[in-house]
């Protein structure tokens, strides 16, 4: 599987979509132990952030960025997903 696309915060994104992607891409390292697992995952989610999403990332603690489950969980509150459909032709 190749890498995600970057997310970056903007309207319209599904950051949920985002997290499965890089949930799939390290189910099949299991060479790792799950701590550093979990880490791997947190730091590999922080390489694909751009624009908003990234400031938003740098000003959670360390601790947080380094878990994975917690990291996406405050990334999903600051991000929701909006529940109307936004069609980007509408001039």
């Amino acid at each position: 599987m190749k890498d995600p696309t970057p997310f970056s915060g903007k309207p319209g994104e599904n950051f949920k979509h985002y997290i499965k992607q890089y949930k799939y891409v390290w189910q099949g390292m299991t060479h790792i132990k799950e701590e550093e697992n979990k880490e791997a995952q947190a730091m590999t989610l922080l390489a694909g952030l751009r624009g908003l999403a990234l400031e938003f990332a740098y000003t959670l603690p360390q601790d947080i960025q380094d878990n994975f489950e917690e990291f996406s969980n405050r990334l999903i509150q600051q991000f929701p997903i909006e529940r109307k459909v936004v069609n980007k032709f509408d001039v």
